[in-house]
């Protein structure tokens, strides 16, 4: 379970190319920026495929195959949360290694000395049973 507040969500949808002859296969999910009240900035999805998907997205009306890069479905967000306490089911947790660039400072401070790697893990939770909870109710200490 996952209770927070939704600082941002957007539909998102592309195309996974065919490859060592498996067909091209097309994906969807709802993308949501959740603060948790005790772990902070969580990335979760709402599968494409799960019974609340469509209440929160639909295909865009009058809009071209291939607006959106490379998907032929383009996306809209049709129940918007951001701002709005949620709770959800979470149904799975992935976490997948990212390189990021730094600029390296020295102990002088300066900045620009050179440039390292560093492996960056990102998780993301899969989520089902969103349930809005509505606008935060804050109470004043």
């Amino acid at each position: 379970m996952i209770r927070g507040v939704v600082k941002g969500m957007r539909a998102v949808a592309g195309i996974t190319p065919a490859e060592n002859g498996r067909p091209a296969q097309e994906w969807q999910f709802l993308s949501l920026e959740v603060h948790d009240h005790t772990a902070g900035p969580v990335s979760c999805q709402l599968r494409h495929d799960d019974i609340k998907y469509k209440e929160y997205v639909g295909v865009k009306s009058g809009a071209k195959a291939g607006d959106s890069g490379d998907s032929e479905v383009v996306l809209e967000v049709l129940k918007n949360l951001t701002g709005h306490e949620i709770r959800a089911v979470v149904t799975r947790l992935d976490s997948t290694g990212r390189l990021l660039n730094q600029k390296v400072i020295d102990s002088s401070a300066n900045k620009g000395v050179g440039k390292e790697e560093l492996k960056v893990f990102i998780g993301r939770l899969q989520i089902t049973a969103i349930e809005d909870i509505g606008e935060p109710q804050y109470q004043a200490a």
